[in-house]
């Protein structure tokens, strides 16, 4: 839907706002609580209705509301009094009071299936396999009402790419699967950030192509600048190739934008690794010390922290986040994060290793073997419980194996500390070859 007002243009699909044909630079999340009382012109909207229109299950605060408001008023050259087209109701909501002059026609077929993406994005911000699937559903509907439902497409990759992210489904066939839908995206609407965010982790993660992935997400971040995802994939990217820099001040780019991170939010999380990546372990403590302080069944910071702790020979410390994981145990309804149980069995296996407890990191070792069999697990959890037990070459082969596989957890091993003792192994030149890095 396109909405004409004065000079402005809001295009409802592509939530972009222009003056007098010229794009307006605004946070796309502007545009959205624009369009949220464009919808209802003329009616009052309360603060938490845009909450929950806009921002979903995921929330915000009032404050944050009254910030992007802030921003359209700017954008808009509104006053907000006498003349404005946005109303203020004082501790209650909004109200749209311009007149659209202009409004695109759409069929019915087309409504249906912006309904069904929004439900769709509710569903998949979950990230519980469930959800995903539900949501993969309801994208193939709104395609049966729009074949051209650019949405739509981007939709199905995003949940084919967090399958593969998250080991629900076998990465090269998940990612191969988000490639296509990605694409398709990008035919029927090429500027479409969400679908190159995509691609550009397609090719990092199933081709090693790290320039062509680094565009990739710079082209999104170029389209969408306030698109958190695309600025994570591109930090991670830095990491993967070890150009700790970049990757700083990409992070620097993302923490100046000031926009909304995730339920279990990636932002503070990747820079709490990056300062583990870097070196700076009571940097990274007192980072992921505060992340898990917030949000306690955050598995994935815990496992950061741990990470830290035992870089930093803390290795009672280290134990007792890995005791916290695996005493939770993993609940497929909790959303937002993967399984990270086998990777605290591995880790722990280190622990006791580093403790001097080689028998009984041997023997850990094998039990973790047994838990592993028969189901679906990282080589890289593999390599680290290898290197715990000081069996290297073993590690070695697990790694090789893991880099051939496309693992998703291979990412980081070119600057994480604990794979530090494959770094001199003869095979190590061959894992930087086949990821395609220069050392």
């Amino acid at each position: 839907m396109i909405y004409d007002f004065g000079p402005y243009r809001v295009d409802a699909r592509r939530m972009e706002l222009t003056r007098n044909g010229d794009p307006v630079t605004i946070k796309r999340k502007a545009v959205q609580v624009l369009v949220a009382l464009i919808e209802r012109r003329g009616q009052l909207v309360t603060k938490d209705e845009l909450v929950r229109e806009v921002w979903g299950r995921a929330g915000t605060s009032a404050n944050n509301v009254a910030q992007h408001i802030f921003m359209l008023r700017s954008a808009l050259d509104d006053p907000g009094d006498d003349g404005a087209s946005l109303l203020t109701v004082p501790r209650v909501g909004y109200r749209f009071v311009a007149r659209v002059e202009q409004e695109s026609a759409q069929t019915p077929g087309a409504v249906l299936a912006q309904h069904y993406c929004r439900n769709a994005k509710h569903l998949w911000e979950m990230r519980t396999y469930s959800s995903i699937l539900s949501a993969v559903s309801l994208y193939q509907r709104a395609l049966e009402e729009d074949p051209r439902s650019a949405e739509a497409y981007a939709g199905l990759a995003i949940c084919r790419f967090i399958c593969a992210e998250y080991m629900y489904e076998p990465q090269s066939e998940a990612l191969v699967l988000a490639e296509r839908d990605a694409l398709r995206a990008i035919e029927l609407d090429p500027r479409h950030a969400v679908a190159y965010v995509v691609l550009g982790a397609y090719a990092a993660s199933l081709r090693y192509a790290w320039r062509e992935a680094e565009q990739l997400c710079l082209t999104a971040i170029r389209l969408s600048p306030d698109l958190v995802w695309g600025h994570i994939h591109l930090i991670e990217q830095y990491i993967c190739e070890g150009k700790l820099s970049h990757a700083w001040q990409a992070l620097a780019h993302a923490q100046s934008l000031g926009a909304a991170d995730e339920p279990f939010p990636r932002i503070p999380l990747l820079r709490g690794s990056l300062q583990y990546f870097s070196g700076a372990f009571e940097g990274a403590i007192a980072d992921l010390t505060a992340l898990v302080d917030q949000h306690p069944t955050y598995a994935l910071a815990r496992f950061a922290l741990a990470k830290a702790f035992a870089a930093n020979a803390q290795y009672d410390r280290a134990q007792a986040q890995l005791d916290e994981i695996l005493r939770a145990g993993y609940d497929p309804l909790r959303p937002g994060q993967p399984n990270v149980r086998e990777r605290a069995m591995a880790l722990s296996i280190l622990m006791l290793a580093a403790q001097g407890e080689r028998a009984d990191a041997k023997r850990a070792k094998r039990e973790f073997e047994q838990f592993a069999c028969g189901r679906p697990t990282s080589q890289m959890c593999m390599a680290l419980a290898a290197i715990g037990a000081d069996e290297i070459d073993a590690a070695m082969e697990h790694m090789l194996a893991a880099v051939e596989k496309r693992d998703p957890l291979t990412g980081f091993v070119v600057v994480d500390p604990l794979f530090a003792p494959l770094r001199a192994h003869e095979q190590w030149p061959t894992v930087l070859t086949r990821l395609r890095i220069v050392s």
